[in-house]
């Protein structure tokens, strides 16, 4: 990997005050459902499976915005080139969400909420969110592209963790096209 580049781990300090009213909403309203299927005499099967549709909602967002922390990770990857991994931990327990080598990423974009949901992904294009607070103020979008495939993923960091992450693309391509030209030798 490139002396340059060095390694790092940036865990986000989500703001989970934010999916509380919806969780206890959403939760609340299935209660109700379930309550409904034991009284209502007629379609308890189809206000059942409402009631376990909407349970099912809230454990989901439960689990992906109150207790799931996220990180963003810097490391050597395939071939000792840079990447960009993409970390959820649960309890002890840490889940790769994905991999994204360093120099194929092609920008890197702050957004407020407004301009997020103005923002249209092209046809084609692969958009995961890795950001781990319901309705963030501003995230910031990378856009990469390796092989054939384009992504959009979704991050919410400090301006100063985007900075970094885009430098140290910069240095990976360098030393893509340094490895691509040896191979070729």
């Amino acid at each position: 990997m490139n002396e340059r580049i060095i390694p790092f781990t940036y865990n986000i300090k989500s703001d989970k005050k934010r999916a509380f009213p919806l969780f206890f909403a959403v939760l609340a309203l299935s209660f109700a459902v379930v309550i409904l299927s034991v009284i209502s005499p007629k379609y308890q099967g189809v206000i059942s499976l409402v009631a376990v549709v909407g349970l099912t909602a809230s454990v989901l967002i439960y689990q992906r915005y109150v207790t799931a922390d996220y990180g963003y990770v810097v490391t050597e990857g395939e071939s000792n080139l840079a990447a960009l991994l993409f970390t959820k931990r649960l309890g002890k327990r840490v889940t790769t969400m994905a991999y994204l080598p360093l120099y194929s990423i092609i920008s890197i974009q702050k957004f407020t909420k407004e301009e997020l949901k103005q923002h249209k992904v092209a046809k084609g294009v692969r958009k995961y969110n890795f950001a781990p607070t319901l309705n963030p103020d501003f995230v910031y979008v990378i856009s990469s592209r390796t092989g054939e495939a384009e992504f959009e993923i979704v991050i919410e960091c400090i301006p100063e963790v985007a900075e970094r992450i885009l430098e140290y693309s910069a240095y990976a391509k360098e030393d893509y096209v340094l490895s691509r030209n040896d191979d070729e030798e």
